[in-house]
Order: structure tokens, then C-alpha cells, then sequence
């Protein structure tokens, strides 16, 4: 009996171990993946995507702003030429 236990044990001990293994290489798979990710959102000398991101909130702001200008001065010259006319 006690030799049935001690050769479970050696056995739990070794799927522990191989276990430990596999989730070591898993994190640090993991913490390359992150760490690549992480890459791609800061600048490191090129526009990252966070930058990029930016920008193009920049531009839809100008570009929003360009069109309720026009609207506008599309609606006063309607209204200019109604009152001449």
C-alpha cells in the first residue's frame, strides 16, 4: 500500500512539474506577445497607433468644423437672397 501511494505521489509530482513547465512557457509567450502590442501603441521613433489615432481625431474635428462652416454660409447666402429678391 504505502508503495502504491509513493509511486502516485513520484507520478503527481512529475505532472506538477511538467505543468509548471508548460504554464512558464505560456507565460512567457504571453508577456512577448504583450510586450509587441505595447510596441505597436508607443511611438519608438515612428507614429504608433496611438498617435495615429490622434491624428485622425484632429482631422475629423477640422473636418466637422469645414462643414457646419459651409452649411452656414450656404444658409446665409440662401437667406441673402430671399431678402433681395
Amino acid at each position: 500500500m504505502a508503495r502504491d501511494q509513493e509511486i502516485t505521489l513520484v507520478s503527481v509530482d512529475r505532472r506538477l512539474d511538467d505543468f509548471i513547465e508548460v504554464s512558464q512557457e505560456h507565460r512567457k509567450r504571453l508577456e512577448s506577445q504583450i510586450a509587441q502590442i505595447l510596441g505597436c501603441l508607443q511611438d519608438n521613433g515612428k507614429p504608433g497607433l496611438t498617435t495615429r489615432v490622434d491624428r485622425l481625431e484632429q482631422v475629423e474635428a477640422k473636418r466637422a468644423w469645414h462643414i457646419r462652416t459651409v452649411w452656414a454660409a450656404m444658409v446665409a447666402g440662401f437667406i441673402t437672397f430671399i431678402a433681395k429678391g
